[in-house]
């Protein structure tokens, strides 16, 4: 495997543990967020981005619920691996309006998310909605 098949892999399977309820058009979402970090700098490479402690929980957090969940070969999961490469590579439209962060706010706890991005609006509006999630530029 390839570092560039590596990093299509574990951002699929991040976007299916942090947005699989939210359907496709969510998880692709996610991906958005994941390509907006790794090519608007600041927050690293693919696998830094997706990796890094408390990027994204489901991939770094200890005793995160998701860290243990792995999607099955479906039909979903395949049209996300494609859909990854397609972010990573940059050929695909953002469906985010730039988005650099989102959280579920009915389950979101992180104090530091919370103060700094929800609760800053001015350097973080709002720029996109699911069902359950929020983005933030």
């Amino acid at each position: 495997m390839t570092i560039k098949e590596y990093e299509i892999a574990l951002a699929a399977v991040c976007a299916w543990r942090e947005a699989r309820s939210e359907g496709l058009t969510g998880m692709r979402m996610v991906l958005a967020v994941m390509a907006n970090r790794a090519h608007n700098g600041g927050f690293g490479d693919w696998i830094t981005v997706i990796t890094k402690r408390g990027q994204f929980s489901s991939m770094s957090i200890a005793g995160d619920s998701q860290l243990v969940l792995w999607p099955l070969n479906t039909d979903t999961f395949r049209l996300l691996l494609i859909d990854a490469e397609k972010f990573r590579n940059g050929s695909e439209v953002d469906p985010t309006n730039g988005a650099l962060y989102y959280e579920n706010p009915k389950v979101a706890t992180s104090k530091w998310f919370i103060d700094n991005i929800r609760g800053n609006p001015v350097d973080h509006p709002i720029v996109a909605r699911t069902e359950h999630h929020v983005f933030y530029k």
